[in-house]
């Protein structure tokens, strides 16, 4: 919760990790979508950057642009 939460209060412009995508599983994918989501709702639009070092596999990003609302 702590990344949600730092979302939630911080509103931050650029999110990145130093690794994969956080937790590896749908936990991660979801964190990430609520901070492009909670964008969206707030400004109307999407400005905000989610980064990450390491390479993540395909059928992660198909899950989680399922979790998106813009789509």
């Amino acid at each position: 919760m702590r990344i949600k939460d730092l979302v939630d209060k911080y509103n931050p412009d650029l999110f990145y990790t130093d690794g994969a995508v956080s937790f590896g599983n749908e936990y991660g994918l979801s964190l990430i979508a609520h901070y492009y989501n909670s964008d969206l709702k707030r400004n109307g639009k999407t400005p905000v950057v989610y980064t990450c070092k390491q390479r993540s596999n395909p059928t992660s990003c198909n899950k989680f642009y399922n979790l998106l609302l813009f789509k």
